[in-house]
Parts: structure tokens; C-alpha cells; sequence
């Protein structure tokens, strides 16, 4: 089983499908300094970026227009940490991180 979050550029439900569908063309991201910021966690690669250790992973695609972060229900407590790292990245990059598997915003305002 694989959990996932979307790193999107505004903060509006109503346009969440529309950009991970790659249907909006009005909403983009800035990806060289979406990837910097990546830069500063433990996900590392030149397409997708990526962490594993044994069965864990987490996997990071930063798309023109949003931000997938990937991972399996793993074990492993550092994992957790890795997600939530992430997750940091991309707020301070200046996205808003959607939750589908709790139909809300990660980081409340």
C-alpha cells in the first residue's frame, strides 16, 4: 500500500484534480527552487527523487505544476522522518501540501 501528498501551488480544493491531472495550465511551480529545497533532504536523483532503506521508500516527482511524495507503509521510524522533512521542503518552498487520505490540508494556516 502506497500513501501519498500532493505539493501544490495554491491552496483551493476545487483545483486539486484539475492540477494533478495535468488539466490546469494556469497553476505552475517554481521546479528549480522546488528541487533546492528537496536538495536540503535525504531524497536525492535527477528525475524522481528518491529514499529507500531495505523495503521502505519514498519517492518525490516534481512535475511542472505540482508535487507527488510517495511512500509505503513501512516500518521504519526514520521513514516517518523523511516524509516529514519533505513535506517541510516543500511548505518553505512556498507549496500548499494536500492530504487525499484525509481530504484535508497537511500544514493548517
Amino acid at each position: 500500500m502506497s500513501i501519498s501528498y500532493y505539493g501544490l501551488p495554491v491552496r483551493d480544493k476545487k483545483t486539486i484534480g484539475d492540477i494533478v491531472e495535468g488539466r490546469d495550465d494556469e497553476h505552475t511551480i517554481d521546479v528549480a527552487k522546488v528541487r533546492a529545497a528537496l536538495d536540503e533532504t535525504s531524497v536525492r536523483g535527477a528525475g524522481q527523487m528518491k529514499w529507500q532503506s531495505g523495503n521502505d521508500y519514498v519517492f518525490v516527482d516534481v512535475l511542472p505544476n505540482h508535487v507527488l511524495v510517495t511512500h509505503n507503509a513501512g516500518r521504519g521510524s526514520y521513514q516517518i522522518e523523511v516524509v516529514m522533512v519533505v513535506l517541510d521542503a516543500l511548505r518553505r518552498a512556498g507549496l500548499h501540501v494536500y492530504d487525499p487520505q484525509q481530504g484535508d490540508w497537511f500544514f493548517k494556516k
